[in-house]
């Protein structure tokens, strides 16, 4: 995998809803992205892989997954769209959390993209961390503001679009 071309390839999802997810490193070690890709080899599409990249495809869904370790961002993005996304950044997230707990003190910080209209149709769209949804959670708050577009947020929607439909069932089974 530390062969493979340096050059991006342009690989891109056609200009539909997506769901986003990143990794934020305060440290990031070399090979995680290069570990995914081994590992999720079956899943690579049409050969769509280069150093810092890769596309892949889960029946009827495509995901772009970016390692950026430029301009002081040591992050690896995910994007997923298609009609099983949220199965397929669950597999993905998966593997990544795996290698992750490969590493001892490794600080990462995960996001979910905000879903709100503004950012919807933004390319730099914001992030939530999992830490502010979860603190949101435990006050049993339902919403939660974007900060660019200053819309109010349902929570459900947006953790719902992350968690396969069984998890999703059994969370707002226990928020009752």
């Amino acid at each position: 995998p530390q062969l493979f071309n340096t050059e991006a390839l342009k690989c891109t999802l056609e200009n539909e809803y997506y769901l986003g997810f990143r990794y934020n490193y305060a440290f990031m070690p070399k090979g995680i992205l290069s570990q995914l890709i081994c590992i999720l080899h079956d899943y690579i599409h049409e050969n769509s892989f280069w150093k810092y990249g890769v596309k892949f495809k889960y029946k009827n869904s495509y995901a772009l997954v970016i390692e950026n370790n430029h301009d002081n961002k040591n992050r690896i993005e995910i994007r997923v769209k298609g009609p099983e996304k949220s199965q397929f950044l669950s597999i993905i997230g998966n593997e990544i959390v795996r290698i992750n707990n490969s590493f001892t003190n490794l600080n990462v910080n995960e996001e979910i993209v905000c879903n709100c209209e503004e950012c919807a149709d933004s390319d730099d769209p914001h992030y939530f961390t999992t830490e502010t949804i979860s603190k949101f959670i435990s006050k049993q708050k339902k919403h939660v503001s974007c900060i660019k577009s200053a819309e109010q947020v349902e929570i459900n929607s947006l953790i719902g679009n992350y968690i396969p439909k069984e998890q999703m069932a059994q969370y707002e089974k226990n928020r009752v």
